[in-house]
């Protein structure tokens, strides 16, 4: 679930290690245990019907929902039918039609003829159709959309053609030869080309850090700035005196990154009393550059990211950091593992698991059969690269 999202402060994720908690988390122990319990089909579907990501920009669920639909021999009527309720894209809490449309969009990809024809269908019947046409057409062979298009052409309201341009590229490239009204259409969008940067001469270093530095600045502008800092491609030192006198913009960390090792004494006088960002910032540095006399200070980071209410971002940096330091920092291994049977952030749990792998391989064995089926397929890429290079034979999945 986005943190940007609203949701009844009753809520709460299921534990873990139930059926519906680990669907929940998009786990792959979820969908072993779905094989072997009676319970599951009404799980997955309230899996699919509200969804659980807890950033729905980077976490994935639909190819993890679509697999289990498939196993499972699923109806597919329930999920057809949220397409189908009435929706207001700005007014779907639960994410409903998305997370529905991108199941069954999976499942046509993966060859299930139903979900072609339910998807189909939406296209002459749906309210949001452009936007089931815009997953479909980078995901399908053309053959299961592309005689469509006079049923689209005739839906496609003049207000939405602009919009249609940019979401349906594909369907109006290939559509327009033979649809004399798109073809206007992919002329307009052609002439319009692509926006233009505006005119604004680049400044130097100097003129952006003194933008920077000037508390007198609106945070837009020095946003701004620091954009424009960021395409220069050089270390800025001068960061961190800005950040010890309190500047906290969101692209700081990334800036920070081209200091490397230049910003690692510092970074260690960033403590949690000169205030959390700062903390953090300094954090980064350490995961990436620091050396091993750091570990203490990132176990405590570690810790202190745990214990922040509803605060689940970030342990991919700093596994990444223990994993740079492999069985040295073996103390961290039941902070990973804690945070791979937990954590509903689903697209940190591939760095999870090679800081597990790297940190104490023994123990991270036993994770990699649940996590050849994960959610997340980097998840899913570092499991399969760890048992092909160990050559694990009890790293099995049951039922393939």
């Amino acid at each position: 679930m986005s943190d940007t999202d609203e949701q009844p402060p009753s809520w709460r994720y299921a534990h873990t290690d139930t059926l519906d908690g680990a669907l929940q988390r998009g786990r792959g122990i979820g969908a072993l245990m779905a094989l072997r319990d009676p319970a599951a089909p009404e799980a997955v579907y309230a899996c699919i019907r509200r969804d659980h990501r807890w950033d729905q920009q980077v976490d994935d669920r639909a190819d993890y929902l679509a697999r289990l639909v498939r196993d499972l021999d699923l109806d597919l009527t329930p999920i057809a039918d949220q397409l189908y309720e009435p929706v207001d894209p700005d007014v779907d809490p639960d994410n409903t039609f998305q997370l529905g449309a991108d199941v069954l969009t999976a499942l046509g990809r993966g060859g299930d003829q139903s979900a072609v024809a339910v998807l189909r269908a939406y296209l002459a019947e749906g309210t949001c159709w452009s936007s089931v046409l815009s997953r479909i057409e980078s995901q399908w062979p053309a053959d299961d959309w592309d005689d469509l298009d006079a049923v689209c052409v005739a839906r496609l309201s003049e207000q939405d053609e602009d919009e249609f341009a940019f979401s349906c590229p594909l369907a109006l490239a290939r559509w327009a030869p033979r649809q004399p009204r798109l073809a206007g259409i992919l002329r307009r969008h052609e002439q319009r080309g692509p926006h233009a940067r505006s005119a604004i001469p680049d400044r130097s270093s100097d003129e952006l850090v003194t933008v920077l530095a000037d508390p007198d600045v609106p945070r837009h502008r020095k946003l701004t700035a620091l954009r424009e800092l960021e395409r220069l491609g050089k270390p800025e030192p001068r960061l961190l005196d800005l950040i010890d006198a309190g500047l906290d913009l969101p692209l700081l960390a990334r800036s920070l990154r081209r200091l490397g090792a230049a910003a690692v004494d510092r970074a260690r006088g960033w403590t949690p009393d000169l205030g959390a960002q700062r903390y953090w910032f300094g954090n980064l540095v350490l995961a990436r550059h620091g050396t091993a006399a750091d570990l203490p200070r990132l176990l405590e980071a570690w810790n202190w990211l745990r214990d922040r209410p509803d605060d689940w971002c970030g342990f991919d940096r700093l596994a990444d950091g223990f994993a740079r330091f492999g069985t040295a920092a073996a103390e961290a291994m039941p902070g990973l593992t804690g945070v791979w049977r937990w954590t509903p952030h689903s697209y940190e749990r591939a760095a999870v698991l090679r800081a597990m792998l790297a940190v104490d391989p023994v123990r991270a064995q036993r994770a990699l059969g649940p996590a050849l089926l994960d959610c997340e397929v980097g998840t899913r890429e570092v499991a399969a690269a760890a048992a092909a290079r160990d050559r694990q034979p009890g790293v099995v999945v049951p039922g393939r």
